[in-house]
């Protein structure tokens, strides 16, 4: 039986006249866009042109959501009220929905991004507020997550759909947790080896962990590249060719999410 997957990258991320990323390549390879909304990237001229892109290459959208942190390119943590922390992913996620809307597509998903999300995986209080306003916005609206996080936790409880993420980019700590730095001696040291690793985890479950060298469980609906980093449209190649070769199908969240 062949294995459906999600391959969703962060991108839209250019900012003004600052570049970010490969986004016009990228999306040959993807099915799924985490869109940048301004907050940590990005502004309404680039949402405008990855929204088009995808629609062109049939790469559904989702929004990813941060902090207002564009010096920081949101990877600083904050501190927030959980108003404050609602009120900035409705204006956000709503701002990409018009995008989307005028295009003739709809919103595919919402992720946070950098801080906000490896906060939330420690907060069942910040997660609660996230998941209770992407509810809000659309009570069947996936979030996307790491499987050993606080929103995946709470997500199962509520009821509100968790897409579990693996980033074969990343490395892994033994609790479950990306590293967040890019190394690419943490992925294999190239990128067939990354790509075996992405393999692995998505047939198997099955991710070595960067501190010990313990297997970590992980069964992930989605793989997640980061656009920003080196060698992202060679990661990506790479992925696609070791998934045809494994019968794995890169698909659509709606036909490879398990829910």
């Amino acid at each position: 039986m062949t294995k459906r997957i999600d391959i969703s990258c962060d991108m839209g991320e250019s900012f003004g006249l600052w570049k970010m990323g490969r986004d016009e390549e990228m999306v040959d390879y993807i099915t799924s866009a985490n869109v940048a909304c301004g907050f940590h990237a990005s502004d309404p001229r680039h949402m405008y042109d990855t929204v088009q892109a995808c629609k062109a290459k049939g790469v559904r959208v989702g929004a990813h959501v941060g902090f207002p942190d564009l010096m920081g390119f949101g990877r600083r943590p904050m501190q927030l009220t959980p108003e404050q922390t609602r009120d900035y992913l409705i204006y956000q996620t709503g701002a990409l929905k018009l995008f989307l809307e005028l295009a003739g597509e709809s919103l595919q998903h919402v992720k946070p991004h950098g801080s906000l999300y490896m906060m939330a995986a420690e907060d069942e209080q910040m997660s609660r507020i996230i998941l209770e306003t992407v509810a809000s916005i659309g009570r069947d609206l996936p979030v996307y997550c790491m499987r050993q996080s606080a929103t995946y936790e709470v997500g199962k409880r509520m009821g509100v759909p968790v897409v579990v993420e693996f980033y074969p980019d990343r490395g892994m700590r033994d609790n479950g947790q990306i590293i967040f730095t890019f190394d690419l001696n943490n992925i294999g040291g190239n990128a067939v080896a990354m790509a075996e690793r992405a393999v692995r985890c998505v047939l198997e479950g099955k991710v070595r962990s960067n501190e010990t060298g313990v297997d970590v469980d992980l069964m992930p609906d989605s793989v997640c590249l980061h656009g920003d980093t080196p060698f992202a449209i060679e990661f990506a190649k790479a992925i696609r060719a070791a998934f045809a070769a494994a019968d794995i199908e890169a698909a659509p969240l709606a036909a490879a999410f398990s829910g």
